[in-house]
């Protein structure tokens, strides 16, 4: 009974590493990419996204650092991330956040402990618990790359969320299967991605607490190489887009 008890051990440690190799070599794969941004079908910005595998204590995990800069209807607004994740399901670390609109800056952070996330933001600080499979907003987009690209392949995470001052739970994430794209005036195969939530939370409004539902409804068009092609959100009116120069 005891070898098989260690024999079990073994094969289930043997499986992690496999998988945390897995994502290590797909995020690997994902590399640094460039992207405009457009609203409302002009252009409005860029987004760099960035992914470096760092060594922290005795183990590997990945770093994100993001930024994002368009004029949004004559205001300009310039969003950084630095954004810490476990090998281990992209499982949120920790997260800073700034957001400059219109010269303003805000900052908002995450650390986890444990199954303990405390989250800062200008208006309160507070203490959330977290499930395993709890991911920040940077990983989403490198979680699609990362699962496997086939039709039908559905997967769910809790994602903390800055813009809400959240964590939202239950995100849907589908593949809808591989159509062709147009990137830089060449046609190119894309697996699609449909991101779908929904969220009623209680908010105060001029000192009342009023139950606010906030929605997500991300598609997303990925590399056969793992990486993003293009975004749209905001019903398509925010578009995201491989910068091929």
């Amino acid at each position: 009974m005891r070898w098989l008890l260690l024999s079990t051990l073994l094969v289930q440690s043997a499986t992690a590493q496999s998988e945390a190799d897995k994502l290590e070599a797909a995020l690997t794969k994902f590399g640094d990419r460039n992207y405009r941004v457009k609203f409302g079908n002009k252009e409005s910005g860029n987004m760099s996204l960035r992914t470096r595998i760092e060594k922290e204590g005795d183990r590997n995990i990945v770093v994100f650092e993001d930024r994002f800069a368009a004029n949004l209807k004559g205001q300009e607004l310039v969003l950084t991330a630095t954004e810490k994740a476990s090998l281990d399901r992209l499982r949120l670390i920790s997260t800073k956040r700034i957001t400059k609109d219109n010269g303003k800056e805000v900052q908002w952070t995450v650390s986890v402990e444990g199954k303990k996330a405390t989250l800062q933001s200008p208006d309160q600080k507070q203490t959330i618990e977290v499930s395993e499979r709890t991911i920040g907003e940077q990983a989403v987009v490198r979680g699609i790359c990362a699962a496997e690209q086939k039709e039908g392949v559905t997967f769910t995470a809790d994602v903390m969320s800055g813009i809400e001052d959240q964590l939202q739970r239950d995100h849907t994430f589908r593949c809808l299967g591989k159509e062709l794209l147009e990137i830089g005036g060449k046609k190119v195969g894309a697996f699609k991605w449909q991101h779908k939530g929904e969220w009623t939370v209680p908010r105060k409004v001029d000192d009342e607490d009023v139950a606010v539902t906030t929605e997500v409804d991300n598609v997303y068009w990925i590399s056969p190489d793992g990486y993003l092609l293009r975004q749209t959100s905001n019903g398509g009116r925010t578009e995201i887009i491989l910068d091929v120069k």
